[in-house]
């Protein structure tokens, strides 16, 4: 569609991994980078890191427009991320040890058509910038910039970003057919769809399949997009009140308050155990998140997930304790508190999702109840369990 410039700009495009591997957000820390290498040089890894991802942050006076405003670890980045040029030197370390990197472009914030078009020469002054500082690879959560990427820039990967809200066979022929689209992250919604992953891959077999495993949103949410949308841009959010900063996390723990056991069997978290499981159905990678959360936390969830792949026991001691971030809200207690080695015998198993293949979005708690058993067998633990201990969120305690 777009064609304005005739000269198109060709890059050598990355070559995908033929064995599943993980995608992990990228902190602007040199050690963090060790941490990630010595993980992929261990035996017990079965699948590797293979990409990192994030973008300029907020703070930066030199984005695209279409960075989304949650890619800055305030912790993390302490003001030493202002340019592209000061991504040149992680993506060197990053290309040295193995691992790709891949820029974020995946704001779905409205903007005008009109505006699109003023700013081309600028956009593509700026991913020229992204090219010479060795980025290969570009994840979008707008059709129009891809489509805009497709046509100026030949060979650079383009991924559709979760945000993109892929939930349909026909939506992902589409976008990797008509906008050169060559690995698709869809909504986390549909990690249990196995009729969706199984179609996925019979009739995009040279798509990429990438689910984003540890997504935090209730199953089904049904303000995800306006919160996409809204948190796009997160510039001036710390001059609003705190009932809007907030906003639509007040509907979202509304919705979990009426039942928390029923959005923790509802939620479409995908367990290090679980892993093998979608590599036998030909899922490509696993995306893990995390690009606002502290060092120590984000690489001790990170570890749990490679090395609980094959060693579950190791996974359910050390995996992250909470299901998302609202269950670390008081309202929750004692749901906060429960470990997931208390609660694993009686959330609902793969299998069951593997062989029955159920249309969660149109049956979920009308035809199909199964996940609600589940919900029920939590709620009589948790009321024979009696006073939890004091919230915490910390890893393995």
């Amino acid at each position: 569609m777009i064609n304005i410039f005739k000269k198109k700009q060709k890059f050598q495009p990355p070559n995908q991994p033929k064995e599943l591997y993980f995608s992990v957000p990228l902190l602007f820390d040199y050690g963090y980078i060790q941490e990630l290498t010595r993980l992929n040089s261990q035996d017990k890894t079965k699948y590797k890191i293979r990409s990192v991802y994030n973008s300029l942050p907020v703070t930066s006076y030199a984005k695209s427009g279409h960075e989304h405003g949650r890619s800055v670890n305030l912790q993390e980045d302490s003001g030493r991320i202002r340019t592209l040029e000061d991504l040149r030197p992680y993506i060197k370390e990053l290309s040295e040890n193995g691992l790709a990197f891949i820029y974020l472009m995946n704001n779905i914030s409205t903007i005008s058509l009109y505006d699109f078009e003023s700013n081309i020469p600028q956009l593509k002054q700026f991913v020229e910038h992204l090219a010479d500082i060795g980025v290969r690879s570009i994840t979008v959560g707008s059709q129009l910039l891809a489509d805009f990427l497709k046509d100026e820039f030949s060979g650079l990967a383009v991924n559709a970003s979760t945000m993109m809200d892929i939930r349909s066979i026909n939506q992902a022929k589409y976008v990797s057919e008509n906008l050169g689209i060559s690995n698709i992250i869809p909504a986390s919604d549909l990690n249990k769809d196995f009729a969706f992953i199984e179609s996925f891959k019979k009739l995009l077999p040279g798509v990429g399949l990438e689910l984003m495993a540890d997504e935090g949103c209730i199953f089904c949410c049904p303000t995800k997009n306006i919160h996409y949308a809204l948190f796009g841009k997160q510039e001036n959010i710390h001059k609003c009140s705190p009932l809007f900063r907030e906003f639509p996390k007040f509907i979202c723990d509304q919705i979990t308050f009426k039942s928390p056991a029923i959005q923790m069997v509802l939620n479409r978290i995908i367990y290090p155990w679980e892993i093998p499981c979608y590599e036998k159905m030909g899922v490509n990678s696993i995306k893990l998140v995390g690009r606002d959360h502290p060092k120590p936390e984000l690489v001790n969830k990170i570890k749990a997930y490679m090395l609980g792949v094959t060693d579950p026991e190791y996974a359910l001691n050390e995996f992250y304790n909470t299901y998302n971030s609202r269950f670390m809200n008081n309202v929750f207690h004692p749901y906060g508190t429960l470990k997931m080695k208390e609660i694993f015998e009686f959330l609902p198993k793969l299998d069951y999702f593997m062989e029955n293949k159920p249309q969660c979005a149109a049956k979920c708690g009308a035809i199909c109840k199964y996940c609600f058993s589940k919900a029920e067998q939590i709620e009589n633990y948790v009321a024979g369990k009696g006073q939890a201990d004091p919230l915490s969120c910390a890893v393995g305690e």
